[in-house]
């Protein structure tokens, strides 16, 4: 019998379903105290974000950093990786 691509029941998931997604789904990323982060794949990243980093446009389909403060996680934000590394690095605490 041939595979259905199509599920049999529930709802298809949408870009608004990103809101959604647990954020265990990323693998962790370096993050300073009082913070944690995720690296979020291509497949993952459904949604334009603004990187606090540069204030440019992060975009779909690109791999790139959530992060949020640990008591929160509303205030999650969306980095480059190259941004967030390079504030990690400076030792500067990232904006929220």
């Amino acid at each position: 019998m041939p595979r259905r691509n199509v599920p049999k029941r529930g709802k298809r998931a949408t870009v608004d379903d990103e809101q959604d997604r647990p954020l265990s789904l990323g693998s962790l990323a370096q993050a300073p105290a009082g913070w944690q982060a995720r690296t979020i794949q291509p497949t993952q990243a459904t949604k334009r974000y603004v990187c606090p980093g540069c204030e440019r446009a992060v975009e779909p389909n690109t791999k790139h950093i959530v992060a949020w403060p640990v008591d929160a996680e509303s205030h999650r934000r969306h980095w480059h990786e190259h941004c967030w590394t390079a504030t990690i690095r400076s030792g500067r605490q990232p904006s929220t």
